[in-house]
């Protein structure tokens, strides 16, 4: 236990009981945490959110007991089922669904919707949580339900001060609440962290140098999100690329886009003997990027390049690579970046990401390439090019 009970008297009652009886709860060893001993995901980190939600829950709410138990069970469970302390894009979704399992049992923890919705999107983008919102409560209750879930994402937000002076942007908080705790915020993560913050905010920054990395996004396009050749999943990992591209892209060197860009007859249609549905044929609304992200990469101050493949109506290019055209301005961009290395994301991850992958590391050697799990979705959940990662020992985060 790290907040001190000088701090913990700053909470209007009945927020600061409800703090004492969830952090109790918390280290009684009922609840399970992947990351607990984690100095970015562990036990401090949740001690901090549950702070924080019980604060500005209280400040949006009052004194109502069970909006303040619903945000109080959001922030006990909600990085439980973490995997790693990169981009676990898809771990709300796990601990959205341990909470469901936990409260089934005899633990006496009462199941609440919003407490699931609110754990299951904290880690995704907001449009993605206000979307399950209206489909799943009614007019009334999805008011509460939204500010419920608006002030969870910002007491997450609010220990982004364990990552460093440049890890929270205020700009992005959703309530006047949570913008007057900033300070406290910032305070509360100098008293009670157990690792030196700046050494923290330069291994971060080490870590996320991109000045000589590219960023290919494979596929990202309308026909393979919601259009005539869908990929599961594939929603989801596209919206959370859009908002890596917002906050992130303008790190890297250069930011590239392959898409098919088929001809009307082309052979991979089941109509002209292939075996895909009609999929990205040149000039449609299905062939462009899906429109979340595009108008991500529009942000993008040094701008993005797209290269085709799939263009010569008798010829099924999976890869990026086996395109000539495509992959000699890729080659040119490689070059004139001093790319030393290569984020990789997208659709199909089994398919056009696997074979961008397989020969893209023949030919500028595998320790180049990295895969980004959280932004790539595939048809067969992944099997495939888990396969290639693990055979060939590619980087994967």
């Amino acid at each position: 236990m790290t907040i001190n009970n000088k701090e913990i008297s700053k909470l209007p009652a009945p927020a600061d009981d409800f703090f004492r009886q969830w952090r109790d709860f918390m280290y009684s060893g009922k609840v399970s945490f992947n990351r607990g001993d984690s100095p970015v995901h562990g036990m401090d980190h949740y001690e901090r959110v549950l702070y924080h939600a019980l604060a500005v829950g209280f400040e949006e709410f009052g004194a109502d007991n069970q909006t303040l138990e619903i945000l109080a069970h959001a922030a006990v469970f909600h990085d439980s089922r973490r995997l790693d302390d990169e981009f676990d894009t898809g771990h709300g979704a796990r601990a959205a669904a341990y909470y469901t399992r936990f409260c089934g049992t005899d633990s006496g923890v009462v199941y609440h919707p919003e407490t699931d919705i609110a754990i299951r999107y904290h880690d995704l983008p907001d449009e993605l949580g206000l979307e399950a919102i209206r489909s799943r409560f009614s007019d009334a209750a999805a008011k509460r339900a939204l500010a419920v879930f608006k002030v969870f994402k910002d007491a997450d937000a609010l220990d982004r001060w364990r990552l460093g002076n440049k890890g929270l942007d205020t700009r992005f908080l959703r309530t006047e609440a949570a913008r007057s705790m900033v300070d406290t915020a910032r305070g509360l993560v100098a008293a009670t962290s157990a690792y030196d913050i700046t050494d923290m905010e330069r291994r971060i920054a080490s870590r996320s140098d991109r000045s000589h990395a590219m960023l290919l996004i494979v596929d990202p396009q309308t026909d393979f999100v919601d259009g005539s050749l869908p990929v599961a999943g594939a929603r989801v990992a596209i919206t959370a690329l859009a908002e890596y591209v917002r906050t992130q892209g303008d790190g890297y060197a250069a930011v590239v886009v392959s898409v098919d860009r088929h001809p009307a007859g082309h052979c991979s249609f089941a109509g002209n003997g292939g075996i895909w549905p009609r999929h990205c044929v040149a000039g449609s609304e299905g062939c462009g990027i899906w429109p979340p992200l595009a108008r991500a990469l529009e942000t993008l101050p040094k701008g993005f390049t797209v290269l085709a493949k799939g263009t010569d109506i008798d010829r099924e290019e999976y890869s990026l690579f086996a395109n000539k055209a495509a992959a000699s301005e890729l080659d040119a961009i490689v070059a004139a970046h001093n790319i030393s290395r290569i984020d990789v994301c997208g659709l199909a991850g089994d398919i056009c990401v696997r074979n961008t992958l397989a020969d893209g590391s023949a030919i500028y050697g595998k320790e180049r390439f990295c895969v980004l799990r959280s932004f790539t979705a595939s048809t067969d959940g992944g099997h495939a090019l888990n396969e290639l990662i693990e055979s060939e020992k590619l980087c994967a985060v």
